[in-house]
């Protein structure tokens, strides 16, 4: 074989290798934007064990076992999923709710990071002690509560 045909060979070769590379990073760069994160948590029940949270597009209402929550705007979602937004939690206690009892009414931060329909999430009592109760819920379940009685 002439060295002229063997140059033109290994060149013919680095040519497709190049532009399979590029027909990759193509694929890869257009896979990217297919699915783009969701800018909020999708409106809908989610549930795990301990809380119930139904989510709308202009916030969401909880139910713990024990307790009723408020988040009074909507669930925005940061570029890598995830939340942090102030609203209420409503204590509960055993037994009927006795006359001219105030509500116990506490602010209260939900902190959350969102996985497709799976929705972590910890709700933390401000000026309390703690730091919150973590919550594993998943997107169209009612989730399973253990009412105080």
């Amino acid at each position: 074989m002439r060295e002229a045909d063997e140059r033109e060979i290994r060149e013919g070769a680095w040519a497709s290798i190049r532009m399979r590379i590029g027909l990759l990073a193509l694929g890869v760069a257009l896979a990217g934007c297919a699915g783009d994160p969701p800018e909020r948590i999708p409106p809908g029940v989610w549930g795990g064990v301990g809380l119930a949270l139904t989510v709308a597009d202009e916030g969401a209402a909880a139910e713990f076992d024990c307790a009723t929550g408020v988040v009074p705007e909507p669930l925005a979602l940061d570029a890598s999923g995830r939340f942090a937004i102030r609203g209420t939690v409503t204590l509960g206690h055993g037994g009927p709710d006795r006359e001219g009892q105030e509500p116990d009414v506490r602010s209260a931060v939900y902190e959350g990071w969102l996985d497709d329909d799976l929705l972590l999430l910890s709700v933390r009592i401000e000026n309390v002690n703690s730091t919150g109760e973590a919550f594993r819920l998943r997107r169209n379940d009612p989730g399973v509560l253990r009412r105080c009685l």
